[in-house]
């Protein structure tokens, strides 16, 4: 049984074997084409980033830690821009910052420094220095 939008093929007379559409997938080719979808926001990083966050936060707490690394990771680096660079944090700072946005502010410690986005080094927290940008 065809398809309504399959792909056939014609014989030449030669015996080469030519490919061509239905007319209904040609139709629908067509209205594609005069209407392509709306562009998908994962295409913008900043567009992703605001349709995440709407997401996942409600009056400024996580609904939820995303299991999705590509959200988790806009949610962690949101959370590592509530963090100064120039200063340290001990423990309990940092749990009082996150505790905040979620409960479960062990989790979170732990994926902002397994993502690199703080650092710790004898209990003592910092945000990751900026990466060095390179002048002409």
């Amino acid at each position: 049984m065809n398809s309504p939008h399959a792909l056939f093929y014609n014989r030449t007379m030669a015996g080469e074997r030519w490919p061509y559409l239905s007319a209904r997938s040609s139709n629908a080719a067509l209205r594609l084409a005069a209407n392509p979808p709306p562009p998908d926001p994962a295409d913008d990083p900043a567009k992703y980033d605001q349709k995440v966050l709407g997401d996942y936060l409600m009056a400024g707490k996580l609904k939820t830690i995303p299991a999705q690394r590509k959200k988790r990771d806009v949610i962690l680096r949101y959370l590592a821009e509530q963090f100064a660079y120039d200063r340290s944090y001990g423990e309990k700072e940092v749990n009082q910052i996150l505790v905040a946005y979620h409960d479960d502010v062990a989790t979170l410690r732990r994926e902002l420094i397994m993502a690199r986005l703080l650092q710790r080094e004898h209990g003592v927290y910092q945000r990751e220095p900026l990466p060095a940008t390179v002048e002409d």
